[in-house]
């Protein structure tokens, strides 16, 4: 039995080392680079808990184009990429939105078809 708590203790130590090790931690030297983004796209978070979360979404965007612009400075891409608007958001807020109005096309009506002698050709009543 005393095995068995001290097992348990050990695994409850560990989950909590864990949970402390996984929270994501900004990186101060870009505290101002962030804000200067923030006033550029007039960024307004409702809760500081809300800023954390869409601070580590930009740090990771931040990351992930200057890793793409440097293997494209090497060849490796054919394009740069860059910061936007859009750097604190998640891939599927992205994905979800897709940011173009929707196309309102008119109905077109298309002409009938008959067929003669079989082969098919429009009915001139319709056009």
């Amino acid at each position: 039995m005393q095995s068995y708590r001290m097992l348990l203790v050990h695994l409850c130590t560990l989950l909590i080392i864990c949970s402390v090790l996984s929270v994501p931690v900004k990186n101060p030297d870009l505290d101002q680079q962030f804000e200067e983004w923030k006033k550029k796209h007039e960024k307004f978070y409702s809760t500081p808990e809300e800023e954390a979360e869409r601070r580590m979404i930009w740090e990771k965007s931040l990351k992930f184009v200057e890793a793409h612009n440097k293997e494209a400075d090497q060849g490796l891409h054919t394009f740069w990429v860059g910061m936007n608007q859009f750097s604190d958001q998640k891939e599927e807020e992205r994905s979800k939105g897709c940011y173009l109005p929707p196309l309102d096309f008119p109905e077109v009506k298309l002409p009938e078809l008959e067929t003669v002698d079989n082969s098919t050709s429009l009915n001139s009543t319709n056009i």
